[in-house]
């Protein structure tokens, strides 16, 4: 995609309403729905992400 189109396309999307702009409105503004909503059948199970678990070594 050309950058002409990707700005064509980022201004298209900012016009939309209900579009949250920037992470400080996300931060205010977003609502996680409540753990009652079922999940979505077509979305994998979470998994666990490796890279985020330090690595611990005893020097025992």
């Amino acid at each position: 995609m050309t950058s002409a189109a990707r700005r064509q396309l980022a201004e298209i999307i900012t016009k939309l309403p209900g579009v949250i702009k920037n992470q400080m409105q996300l931060a205010s503004e977003f609502q996680f729905p409540p753990p009652t909503i079922p999940p979505i059948p077509e979305l994998d199970p979470p998994q666990l992400d490796v890279r985020q678990i330090g690595l611990f070594v005893s020097h025992t």
